[in-house]
């Protein structure tokens, strides 16, 4: 069911050039569907930019801490 859900956002984004702002603690969901992210640590904007640069080259402490700890 959850793909199902997630496949169907992709679809309506790309037929209808849809923008989403997902808020999620399930980065590797985020990475799936995001063009461009923002980390937040208690309640401030701590990285932002192209998902895929923020994923391989994180310039913030705290978000290279958190993309270590999880499992993609």
């Amino acid at each position: 069911m959850r793909a199902q859900v997630i496949n169907l956002l992709l679809d309506l984004q790309q037929t209808h050039k849809l923008t989403y702002v997902l808020i999620s603690h399930q980065i590797s969901l985020i990475k799936y569907l995001s063009d461009r992210i923002i980390v937040m640590d208690d309640g401030q904007i701590i990285e932002q930019g192209h998902t895929e640069d923020v994923f391989t080259d994180p310039q913030h402490a705290k978000t290279r801490k958190l993309l270590t700890s999880l499992d993609m």
